[in-house]
């Protein structure tokens, strides 16, 4: 993991010299607040008691003997919408060597029942001996971790553990100033209005991932109270896989990648009328269309995604292509996702053939933006509207790579055109940016979760929680930015950061992603 500094309230950058990050700080034992495992205990010697913290308490597996390799495990369920990505976990042995296994596997689930293997372990024999082991394999956040026994006892033996913990990885960001010595960065004393909505930027690589997480936390501190900057976390706006992005903010439109976009028939502008952003682009559904040149980003020959939101109003035409793209001047090699005044479809051609064919009533609501996507995951195709699927087509056909134009708005072969306004389409290639039934977004891609905070008590620090429950997991699963602006120019006013952090999933759930100004 890297921080770098983009830009720094200073004169010069000298005084903004180093950023730097530790991430061979694990957490505490993750082990609260769910449900232990086992294939088994013996009675009154139940798995509990391998996670109570008390040495003089013991689990044994109610498996004996050669009864014991593959098929007895301790472990943890961490609970209903909790996962954590385990970098180390801990065994405490007996007072005897009889009940010592020799060999573990750590493994995983997302179920209770599917295990996936991460990493074999050789334990030590050693007595009544705490004994710590780093996982080295990359791993992701799981809700079920357990360790699985490799080895035998002798007959009539079972494995005991006084103790088991599992960890994760605690990651911090720190700087350092030639102005202050005490870990903290001061976001200048501003002098005068010209310092207003100038900002310092700390860009975040690789991405941080706030899925399914709450809350926001920094401390903060000024010499003077009330609410006088402002704090942002800004999601990524594009990421390797996409290949197409319009925010369609302003005229002419725009691809953020930077593909060349042609505006047909004088796509306008609609300042009032938008799900994002500063506008959305107005289809007429009789003569106006977007085109881009062919290119191998648009060969979507895997997983693919074509997402965007969508203003269902009456200037709706029949048979309206959303993307629309085919071999040139050829009918018989095509592919269409488009929709009707009440169905939306999509469908390959291969020669004389339709492949992975869907046409299903699409109840998107009239005079009102609907986000809809059409996904690829392996072999399965998948429309969703507002976040649910509506029809699937299984198929393994090959998608042919077709090197014709690609259009939006606008299908040739019968020439029928798309009516509504568009806002946030995009193209991903290589990825299904969603499996299942989801929550669309809510904010433009490579928008800011903003708070002012309030400052109620001076030149002391206080910590600032934000709630971030509200925000569609799709705008908060990629932070690469945070963003620092001034609100309130006063030349008494200096301000301190530290501790900014989040208890998220990534790399270990409860992690601690620390930013030290």
């Amino acid at each position: 993991m890297s921080i770098t500094l983009d830009l720094f309230e200073y004169s010069s950058d000298a005084n903004a010299q180093a950023a730097y990050v530790s991430d061979g700080v694990y957490t505490n034992d993750l082990c609260t607040g769910g449900t232990v495992l086992s294939g088994g205990d013996l009675t009154d010697q139940p798995a509990s008691y391998a996670f109570d913290d008390t040495f003089a308490t013991s689990w044994y597996s109610s498996q004996l003997g050669t009864g014991i390799s593959g098929v007895a495990y301790i472990g943890y369920d961490f609970g209903s919408g909790i996962a954590y990505a385990i970098k180390r976990f801990t065994t405490t042995s007996g007072d005897q060597t009889a009940t010592q296994i020799t060999s573990v596997i750590l493994q995983y689930s997302d179920n209770g029942s599917s295990w996936t293997d991460v990493q074999t372990f050789s334990i030590p024999t050693t007595l009544d001996t705490k004994t710590t082991q780093d996982v080295t394999e990359t791993v992701t956040a799981h809700r079920y971790w357990r360790l699985l026994a490799n080895a035998n006892l002798a007959a009539g033996e079972a494995w005991r553990q006084r103790e088991v913990e599992f960890m994760g990885i605690s990651l911090q960001s720190y700087s350092e100033s030639t102005i202050k010595t005490q870990g903290s960065y001061s976001l200048k004393a501003i002098a005068s209005t010209s310092s207003l909505n100038k900002t310092l930027t700390r860009t975040v690589s690789p991405t941080i991932d706030l899925s399914s997480q709450t809350k926001w936390k920094f401390d903060m501190q000024s010499n003077r109270t009330g609410s006088n900057v402002k704090v942002g976390l800004r999601n990524q706006e594009t990421d390797s896989y996409t290949k197409l992005l319009l925010h369609c903010d302003a005229s002419p439109f725009v691809d953020v990648i930077g593909k060349t976009l042609t505006n047909n028939g004088t796509i306008t502008l609609d300042t009032t009328t938008k799900k994002f952003g500063a506008g959305s682009a107005v289809l007429n559904g009789s003569s106006q269309y977007f085109t881009l040149a062919d290119s191998a980003d648009f060969y979507l020959d895997a997983d693919f995604t074509i997402d965007l939101q969508f203003y269902y109003d009456a200037t709706y035409q029949n048979d309206g292509a959303i993307y629309w793209q085919r071999n040139t001047g050829d009918n018989d090699y095509k592919f269409l996702f488009g929709c009707d005044a009440t169905k939306l479809y999509f469908s390959f051609r291969d020669a004389a053939t339709y492949y992975a064919q869907i046409d299903a009533t699409h109840g998107m609501n009239l005079n009102a933006w609907n986000h809809l996507a059409l996904v690829r995951y392996g072999n399965v195709y998948t429309i969703y509207v507002n976040g649910s699927s509506i029809g699937t087509a299984t198929e393994s056909h090959a998608m042919p790579n077709y090197t014709d134009t690609v259009y939006i708005g606008l299908r040739t072969d019968i020439s029928t055109y798309l009516g509504g306004k568009i806002d946030e389409l995009r193209v991903s290639k290589g990825i299904a940016r969603w499996t299942g039934n989801f929550t669309p977004p809510t904010l433009a891609y490579g928008s800011t979760i903003e708070t002012t905070p309030n400052i109620t008590s001076a030149d002391t620090f206080q910590t600032v929680e934000v709630d971030i429950s509200g925000v569609a997991d799709a705008d908060k699963n990629a932070i690469d930015q945070i963003i620092i602006t001034p609100t309130n120019a006063d030349s008494a006013n200096t301000v301190y950061f530290d501790n900014m952090f989040a208890e998220i999933p990534a790399l270990g759930g409860g992690l601690f992603f620390g930013i030290n100004f």
